[in-house]
């Protein structure tokens, strides 16, 4: 590199690294919480059984971000509780020959997230809304159709669960 270069490259240095001043590697959870009891989630929606569904992908979720271990709520820092409130079928593809038939669904399932710390029971986040999503086709009967998209829904709300709750800080 010609020295004239040089004092230009060595002041261009510094502004580029200014750029990452504050970036965080990991979580921005306070300390104090390491864990989450994720109750049974309420089902307001009518879709039989998608309360288990949910809340198994939620518990699944968690694990595998590892920023909060699913934990009793005895032993949990944070406990989660979570209403489904509307679960949606909309036809999003029909078939070429056949207009009135849908050969595809979406399902949107929309829930009210509320997170409390145990130890001193302030309400942290209170009825949050937040919608999962999947796309799924329609084989053999509707309703065999949208039990089978349930475990895809669940896992998109879990995800959509704890984004929330990880990065609410």
């Amino acid at each position: 590199m010609p020295l004239k270069r040089l004092p230009v490259a060595l002041l261009l240095i510094p502004i580029l690294l200014s750029g990452c001043v504050g970036y965080q590697y990991g979580t921005s959870l306070p300390q104090n919480y390491k864990s989450i009891c994720v109750k049974t989630f309420e089902n307001k929606t009518g879709e039989p059984n998608l309360e288990f569904a949910a809340t198994t992908a939620t518990l699944r979720e968690f694990q595998g971000d590892g920023s909060l271990s699913p934990s009793d709520a005895a032993g949990a820092d944070l406990i989660l509780e979570t209403t489904l409130t509307d679960a949606r079928f909309d036809a999003v593809r029909f078939a070429k020959k056949r207009t009135a038939t849908a050969d595809e669904y979406r399902m949107t399932v929309n829930a009210l997230l509320t997170l409390v710390d145990r130890k001193t029971g302030t309400v942290l986040i209170s009825r949050r809304n937040v919608q999962g999503e999947s796309t799924f086709t329609s084989v053999g009967d509707s309703q065999q159709a949208r039990l089978s998209a349930q475990p895809r829904v669940s896992a998109d709300l879990a995800h959509q669960i704890v984004k929330n709750i990880v990065e609410f800080w």
